[in-house]
């Protein structure tokens, strides 16, 4: 299988390993950035701005550990 192939299944692993609201994060910010997204996300988590980067690093850092 070809390195990005092989990147993009360990990406979709990391993805699916993640919790919903994780998962939801970084697909709208990094796979489907779209205008939008923010307050789409603020409105379907329940937080504010300033709580969904914190949330979305925190995602990050877990979506890291399983890659």
């Amino acid at each position: 299988m070809p390195a990005t192939f092989q990147r993009v299944a360990a990406v979709e692993n990391a993805l699916e390993a993640l919790e919903y609201g994780q998962r939801l994060l970084l697909v709208h910010s990094f796979v489907r950035p779209r205008k939008g997204n923010l307050e789409a996300l603020m409105e379907e988590l329940g937080v504010e701005k300033t709580r969904i980067y914190e949330k979305r690093n925190a995602a990050l850092l877990s979506a890291g550990v399983v890659l």
